[in-house]
């Protein structure tokens, strides 16, 4: 059997390497937190009646497309 073993000056990450890491890691960050936002969005909006969306001149139709606004508008 072959063991095999790392010191700890074995593996260096190159800059670029590392921006790349991190600049993809702050996007999916951002892009879970905005998903999540338009979730709130939409179940705050989905948990009123038919009557108080008419009030505010909201179809149940529009709800998605209102979720996501907020969050494109807020970019």
């Amino acid at each position: 059997m072959k063991v095999i073993t790392a010191t700890s000056g074995s593996f260096e990450a190159s800059p670029n390497f590392v921006a790349f890491g991190f600049s993809r890691l702050r996007a999916a960050f951002q892009g879970m937190t905005s998903g999540y936002q338009a979730y709130c969005v939409y179940a705050d909006l989905d948990a009123m009646t038919d009557v108080q969306l008419e009030a505010k001149g909201i179809s149940r139709a529009d709800l998605p497309g209102l979720a996501m606004k907020t969050i494109t508008d807020a970019c």
